[in-house]
């Protein structure tokens, strides 16, 4: 397994940070119930330390990948072909894992304070959602590229990889996506010869939409130009082939991405 990229080492921390803050909470309440009013007691006790835990972890991992909300024209070549890695928002999944984790209660109030829990069916409930919590952050992790370009045709990780090879898809398209629209519509060849609309999402790729729809398209068009997919030289002149600047292609790179198109 590669090593994570930087930024999801950064969505790891994170998300220990709101682990910890969560499964701390409740050791701060009751702490200031002498020396305040009954409503403000409730809301300073029970609500700030919750808050802490969502805001500190979201606000501090939507600090470090705000310059990367505008995703690049370009891939990451890689021996497998033409990759968009994972969008760096997917470790919000990862952050949110690690809150519901630290909320699984393996202690409760006891006459001399918290002391851990020895129910076993609570126990049971606890260490079934600690497993989902675990999975949901691997998932979100370590789930590999979303889109990917090869030889063969284009590759689409959902909940199951759909593919679809190059002589498949209609000419001509797909058409681009607007701005905000995170779907593209693929028109895939039935036995009959007709056409079938296919939408794929791309809502957690890091690629520029009007860029990935050019680049199936081109590729669909241009059967001379598939066996070289995966190669730098080939992102090189796929991009000159779409009038892509190197300034767009490049500006937003994730760190620790494979291959940098101007390297």
């Amino acid at each position: 397994m590669p090593p994570l990229p930087r930024l999801r080492w950064y969505a790891v921390g994170f998300a220990l940070l709101a682990c910890g803050l969560r499964f701390a909470a409740p050791y701060s309440w009751g702490l200031l119930a002498e020396d305040a009013y009954p409503l403000p007691a409730f809301l300073v006790e029970l609500l700030l330390p919750l808050a802490l835990a969502v805001l500190l972890p979201f606000g501090g991992y939507h600090l470090v990948i705000r310059r990367y909300a505008r995703p690049p024209a370009t891939f990451t070549a890689t021996p497998d072909g033409f990759v968009a890695p994972n969008a760096p928002q997917g470790g919000h999944r990862a952050i949110a894992a690690g809150f519901l984790l630290g909320s699984i209660p393996v202690t409760e109030a006891g006459p001399g304070g918290r002391v851990l829990v020895t129910d076993p069916v609570l126990l049971g409930m606890s260490a079934v959602l600690t497993a989902a919590c675990l999975a949901l952050a691997v998932w979100g992790l370590w789930h590999g590229p979303r889109v990917r370009l090869t030889p063969a045709g284009v590759e689409v990780r959902l909940p199951r990889t759909r593919r679809y090879g190059w002589d498949t898809l209609a000419p001509g398209g797909p058409p681009a996506p607007t701005p905000k629209q995170r779907e593209l519509g693929l028109a895939v060849a039935r036995p009959d010869g007709s056409y079938q609309m296919k939408i794929i999402s791309f809502r957690e790729a890091y690629v520029d939409g009007t860029f990935l729809a050019a680049a199936i398209r081109h590729y669909a068009e241009h059967p001379a130009h598939r066996a070289a997919i995966g190669t730098v030289a080939e992102l090189h002149r796929l991009r000159d082939a779409l009038g892509i600047a190197d300034g767009l292609a490049e500006a937003q790179l994730l760190p620790g991405s494979t291959v940098e198109p101007g390297a």
